[in-house]
């Protein structure tokens, strides 16, 4: 997990710690990750299984109805031996 080095953003809100993980491995999610007793979404930066990055998200919920399937395709082709759900 990495958190940001300022507390706040540009805007004065609080920033939200990252977390980079590989996106067939937020299969067993059922909802977004919170810090501060729920108070905070963690930013996750979903990977595919070589480690580039793909996406980002606050709401892996809304990811993984809306933008996973325009991604699950090219993915199979790429990496045949994961099992994309």
């Amino acid at each position: 997990m990495l958190y940001p080095e300022n507390a706040l953003d540009e805007d004065g809100q609080p920033n939200s710690p990252e977390l980079q993980v590989k996106l067939h491995e937020c299969f067993a999610l059922k909802e977004h990750p919170h810090i501060c007793e729920g108070k905070r979404p963690v930013k996750l930066w979903l990977c595919a299984p070589d480690g580039k990055r793909l996406e980002a998200t606050f709401n892996w919920p809304a990811f993984k109805a809306n933008s996973y399937p325009k991604l699950k395709t090219t993915l199979q082709k790429k990496y045949p031996g994961v099992a994309w759900l």
